[in-house]
């Protein structure tokens, strides 16, 4: 075929391309027209996606229909309205019931990379060497690179006894290592206390299933202590459980309601004070 032959079917070529894209858009505009509104866009995009995209198999429908909720949620604009994965969903559950099985370390994230904020003493991340400011290069042999927390997380917690390998990289050094870390029963503290001269600093960290039950023998051994005034510290607390937070309140108001919700159509659930043993037993609290 001549120089001048193939620039000629090339040229073809891009016109068709050209009309061809041309045409599919006004196909996707013309059909986005016919459906202006709520569930009928979502499920025409749906449609048009698993009809016209180019490579069927990179249609991933769980992600699809994940990607739709979360950016309807997003939508909204509320700061306290949040769509949770089955990932975090599962964190979220184990942070209510205060342990959960894993190693034992706080992470976060710094620039793009997971990062270990601190092992937690005496736990198996610790005993194992990983140390604070560690960056989480692989678990199992598999990069996480790109992965949220989340995700992270999910993939380094597991049953108490069994065994997984993290990969990390140490502040300051070139080499990863990876560390095989045996993984256990992880309890986590929500309340945390100290006495600062006759003040007791009470920290409570989130508000879980066992946070009450935490919090009842501090406050009975406060009068002992010679504590003489609270200092109740819910900084960077994230919630929890709406019983959990009556439980705790209820410590400290005499009797009334100490929270009501009302839902959209104004009905309102009101959740009065309960008694609890500790203001039973020490009426010098109040």
């Amino acid at each position: 075929m001549s120089k001048k032959m193939r620039i000629i079917v090339l040229s073809v070529a891009a016109v068709v391309g050209l009309v061809a894209s041309f045409t599919a858009g006004c196909a996707l505009v013309r059909n986005t027209q016919t459906s202006n509104s709520g569930v009928g866009i979502v499920n025409e995009a749906w449609n048009i996606i698993n009809s016209n995209y180019v490579d069927p198999s990179k249609i991933d429908s769980t992600k699809l229909s994940r990607g739709a909720v979360s950016g309807m949620v997003d939508a909204l604009n509320d700061p306290y309205t949040t769509y949770l994965g089955p990932e975090e969903y599962k964190l979220t559950l184990t942070q209510q019931q205060g342990s959960f099985g894993g190693i034992g370390a706080t992470v976060g994230v710094r620039g793009s990379q997971v990062i270990v904020i601190a092992p937690i003493p005496g736990t198996p991340a610790a005993t194992a060497g990983i140390r604070a400011g560690d960056a989480i290069i692989a678990v199992n042999g598999q990069s996480v690179a790109g992965m949220s927390v989340e995700e992270v997380v999910t993939l380094i917690r597991g049953p108490a006894g069994t065994k997984v390998k993290v990969t990390v990289q140490h502040e300051g050094e070139a080499t990863p290592v990876e560390l095989e870390i045996t993984r256990a029963t992880i309890d986590v503290p929500s309340v945390v206390s100290e006495m600062k001269g006759d003040i007791a600093h009470i920290t409570i960290r989130f508000f879980s299933e066992r946070t009450d039950q935490e919090l009842t023998p501090i406050l009975q051994g406060l009068k002992t202590a010679g504590a003489t005034g609270i200092i109740l510290d819910l900084r960077s607390n994230p919630g929890g459980l709406v019983d959990t937070v009556v439980d705790v309140a209820s410590h400290f108001i005499d009797n009334g309601v100490v929270l009501y919700i009302v839902d959209n159509s104004g009905k309102e659930t009101t959740y009065p004070v309960r008694k609890t043993s500790v203001r039973q037993a020490c009426p010098w609290w109040y």
